[in-house]
């Protein structure tokens, strides 16, 4: 479970921003929170700012950690090292990113970050402590790397040859998780199970083949289909080969006939309607992690979604009858719909503005001390009192 994020120097984000899932003193929709040994964590955020603000670049910082985690022990092979530094600024182009995140994983939280330039990377470490509230525990040194020097733990024992396969650019985190090494293992199968939702035209062959494999998923994803359009009553899902024998996978849309209800017709899946595709696009995904129990992030979750069905999907991460694993979800968007305390916590809403400098920066509702829980949060977003608005001249 994700806790916090910290980064620092990646695109339009130089100053250190934070991601924080820990829910603060608010007392509105407290019995919707994750509790774990005590501590309460929020099952989702959303994160609003005008366009070019900076809101998928948050979403896009944590898959760049996840990606140098799960592919820096191949480093060779993608060069040079994709981090990508604050650019309008030549002494900040220069300047190191840091990345750094706090999770849960059983009875413990986790601390684990890196500092590095595209050539290398400078520092690295882990710490470990109790995730228990009301107890003052003191956090273990797991291991530090300052350059290509390490020291481990003592719980963290240093295995055989580790320093001769660490490079300029190898995270040893995705060492020691591709061999299997004690706790790191967990923290490196972490962040290969995050599930992303990019803004690809399509809906990917991997979604596709995740309904036709997965039984139970594809039971619930088609009632709730059904909920949400029911002329289409299923999908019939065709595996072919193609000449290089590789599975492929024709879709229909199964509709009922509108005169006879025992008959139906198939609609090719570029037939269907632009909300129709979105919904195949992204409720597999959507359940998948609520079975599983991980973190999903959804750029632009309100795309082609009508506001009540964007409700529902994120209240399932709130509902305890649904979301029995504590999955989590992070999602920007321009829909101001739930923008209020009827909906959401001070503290699940994020903000991002960018100034005129090019610099983003990150922010919570919950920041605002004298906001009074029975205001209208949207009529004040909207007029600009929050900031975080695209600067429009009144016509």
């Amino acid at each position: 479970m994700l806790i916090q994020f910290n980064f620092k120097n990646h695109k339009s984000f130089y100053e250190k921003s934070t991601l924080d899932m820990t829910v603060t003193a608010e007392k509105r929709h407290i019995n919707d929170a994750i509790e774990i040994n005590g501590n309460k964590m929020l099952p989702f955020l959303a994160i609003y700012g005008a366009n070019a603000s900076g809101k998928s670049t948050v979403i896009d910082a944590f898959f760049y950690m996840a990606k140098a985690v799960a592919r820096s022990f191949d480093s060779d092979l993608f060069e040079p090292f994709l981090v990508v530094p604050f650019a309008f600024n030549e002494k900040l182009k220069q300047e190191p990113s840091e990345f750094e995140i706090f999770l849960n994983i059983g009875d413990y939280e986790y601390r684990y970050g890196f500092i590095t330039t595209k050539d290398l990377i400078l520092e690295e470490w882990l710490y470990k402590k109790l995730f228990k509230a009301k107890t003052k525990a003191k956090e273990k040194m797991l291991f530090e790397r300052q350059k290509g020097a390490v020291v481990f733990g003592q719980e963290l024992k240093k295995e055989e040859q580790v320093e001769e396969l660490i490079t300029d650019k190898t995270l040893l985190l995705s060492i020691l998780g591709r061999r299997k090494t004690y706790v790191a293992k967990d923290i490196y199968n972490w962040f290969i199970n995050n599930n992303l939702v990019s803004e690809q035209p399509y809906i990917s062959e991997t979604v596709i083949k995740l309904l036709h494999e997965d039984k139970n998923l594809y039971s619930q994803f088609k009632t709730l289909l059904s909920e949400i359009d029911p002329c289409l009553k299923d999908l019939k899902i065709t595996p072919k080969e193609d000449e290089n024998q590789r599975t492929k996978y024709e879709v229909q849309g199964v509709h009922s006939d509108a005169e006879d209800s025992n008959k139906t017709h198939l609609l090719p899946l570029r037939g269907e309607s632009s909300g129709t595709k979105r919904i195949i696009k992204i409720l597999p995904i959507i359940l998948k992690t609520l079975l599983e129990g991980s973190l999903l992030f959804v750029d632009e979750l309100d795309t082609q979604l009508h506001p009540l069905l964007l409700k529902k999907i994120v209240y399932m991460f709130s509902d305890k009858d649904i979301n029995k694993h504590n999955a989590q979800l992070v999602y920007t968007t321009h829909n101001t719909f739930m923008f209020n305390s009827q909906d959401m916590r001070r503290d699940q809403i994020l903000l991002v503005e960018k100034d005129k400098y090019g610099k983003s920066k990150l922010y919570s509702l919950s920041d605002f001390k004298k906001l009074r829980s029975d205001s209208d949060y949207e009529k004040k977003y909207l007029s600009g009192e929050f900031g975080s608005i695209p600067f429009i001249n009144q016509w």
